[in-house]
């Protein structure tokens, strides 16, 4: 059997988040954001596992969490939270993954409108946000997971070997703290300026799909459009065949169009 990766280390990553997180890093759990969910109770709590037995991303997806090549890890915010703060909040932290990512590992990263993390062309990390509301409509918490392919794993990805893909090949195991630290201090700070215009600016600019046709999948529909930008709720703006503009909240969005060769 595969020994833990035992790579992550607690006291490291809190030294080079202190004082505003406290970590917990568990062998595997199902899922850090389920985990949080229960168990949850300080704002800026995080909590690490070493592999996930049921990694989930948006729309009910799993999310391939083997030991040893990826990093997994959710952040709890209770304080300070307003309804127009959750779409920003998932911004926020893809900015700080992708700017973490080409810090530490020295590789350039893009944004997949809204949530996905790509490298080379292809998806090597995810974020999932998830928020409680109480009964009088305020915002309990709000949950970010993150997942990223650090290192390919050793088996390959199986089914998901077309899309998905790592940020390194291979690499030294404190790259793991490392990058995670980079990431929980840099969404820290964005989260502290959550309304700051500047942090959507840098989300435009590492978008991998904007300037481009895409194909747009929604509940009831599939149509090819034109990624025009990202205004300032963090919606996607898109014109459609017949010129007309309109903006999304959530739809799949595939930048490589059907019978598109090139």
């Amino acid at each position: 059997m595969k020994r833990p990766n035992k790579a992550l280390s607690p006291f490291w990553i809190s030294v080079r988040t202190f004082p505003w997180c406290s970590i917990k890093i568990f062998d595997t759990v199902d899922s850090t954001n389920n985990w949080l969910k229960t168990n949850g109770q300080k704002h800026g709590q995080v909590v690490i596992s070493r592999s996930q037995t049921g990694g989930k991303g948006t729309k009910g997806r799993s999310f391939f969490s083997p030991d040893g090549t990826g990093l997994y890890f959710s952040i709890l915010f209770k304080e300070g939270l307003k309804k127009r703060h959750l779409d920003f909040l998932t911004c926020a932290a893809a900015v700080a993954v992708a700017e973490a990512i080409e810090i530490i590992c020295g590789v350039d990263a893009k944004i997949k409108w809204v949530n996905d993390i790509y490298v080379d062309g292809k998806k090597a990390g995810g974020i999932l946000t998830e928020s409680q509301l109480s009964p009088d409509g305020k915002i309990e918490y709000c949950i970010v997971g993150i997942g990223i392919n650090l290192f390919y794993p050793q088996n390959s990805f199986g089914e998901l070997e077309d899309i998905a893909g790592s940020v390194l090949k291979k690499g030294r195991g404190f790259l793991f703290n490392s990058l995670t630290a980079e990431i929980i201090n840099r969404l820290r700070l964005y989260f502290d300026d959550i309304e700051n215009p500047y942090i959507l600016e840098i989300y435009r600019q590492k978008s991998c799909i904007l300037n481009r046709p895409i194909l747009v999948t929604t509940s009831a529909d599939e149509y090819v459009a034109f990624a025009k930008d990202i205004d300032f709720d963090g919606r996607l703006v898109i014109t459609d065949a017949n010129g007309c503009e309109q903006s999304l909240y959530s739809a799949d969005i595939s930048v490589k169009l059907k019978n598109d060769e090139a």
